[in-house]
């Protein structure tokens, strides 16, 4: 009873330390400026070569300022805008990760001590950029077969004489994945709005980290800056035979882990009845 009390305590000292905080994250996000803006300016920041200013005030600023930007793109990457639907700050990133540190920390103080801890501590630190990753990779998997999808559409169109920029049209209603769908629809916003591919594709790269969504930007804005269409049908059909060859990699790679799963579950139960034989044997010649 003694141990359930002092749980408790600490429980309510650390829900009492995190209430302010969550009030603080809440009004925080209520007064930010929704900007879509906001990652290309910080994109187009950490591109500039700024010289740090003189003293530790300057280095401070400078080094949270290309901190901040970083962040700030790296959340439009991994895609945490468009799960929040919102300009996620990366003020706001920070301090979930905080939060989660002390809640992990705090457990792991209660069960193991200053050891747990620290343990605790980086666990929860880490945690939220894992899922993170985790999660844009699971993005860019099923993406694939949607890319498949937009190239064969672009080469056909390419070939019947149509601009690669009105292929997305097309492009846009084959796709399936929701996040890519919804950022292709963006796009084909930002060029018909602004008339500037080039910037377009830019801030569309901002929003995913996936090395195919680089390469059909690439294709594209290639395609729009030559003029060239048989260039552009090279192009697209080389990256539509890579595309391809990873979905059959990915394809044969759930096969085999499927596979394995039915011999880890066969190998598991032929274990458990062999163990529960052996018992039953020992038991007849009352061995236990």
């Amino acid at each position: 009873m003694m141990i359930f009390s002092e749980i408790i305590k600490w429980l309510s000292r650390l829900l009492m330390l995190m209430i302010p905080v969550l009030i603080g994250i809440f009004i925080y996000r209520k007064n930010q400026q929704e900007d879509e803006e906001k990652v290309w300016k910080a994109r187009q920041e950490l591109l500039k070569d700024v010289t740090p200013k003189k003293g530790l005030a300057g280095f401070y600023k400078s080094n949270y300022l290309k901190h901040y930007n970083k962040t700030q793109v790296y959340l439009s990457q991994m895609g945490v805008n468009y799960l929040m639907k919102r300009m996620v700050d990366p003020i706001e990133y920070i301090l979930v990760k905080l939060v989660l540190a002390a809640v992990f920390g705090f457990c792991g103080f209660v069960f193991l001590g200053l050891m747990g801890l620290v343990i605790g501590a980086a666990f929860g630190y880490m945690i939220l950029k894992v899922l993170l990753e985790v999660n844009n990779k699971k993005d860019n998997e099923c993406m694939l077969e949607d890319f498949v999808s937009i190239y064969e559409t672009i080469m056909i169109k390419t070939e019947a004489g149509i601009f690669l920029t009105d292929s997305l049209k097309t492009c846009y209603k084959s796709v399936e994945n929701k996040r890519l769908k919804k950022e292709l629809y963006h796009l084909m916003m930002e060029i018909t709005a602004q008339n500037n591919v080039t910037e377009a594709l830019s801030k569309f790269q901002l929003k995913f980290k996936n090395v195919h969504i680089n390469e059909l930007c690439s294709v594209i804005r290639q395609g729009y800056e030559t003029g060239s269409v048989t260039n552009a049908i090279a192009n697209v059909t080389k990256h539509l035979s890579d595309i391809q060859k990873a979905v059959e990699l990915r394809c044969n790679q759930k096969l085999d882990n499927n596979i394995t799963k039915v011999q880890m579950v066969i190998l598991l139960s032929i274990m458990v009845v062999v163990i529960y034989g052996i018992i039953t044997s020992m038991s007849d010649f009352n061995i236990f």
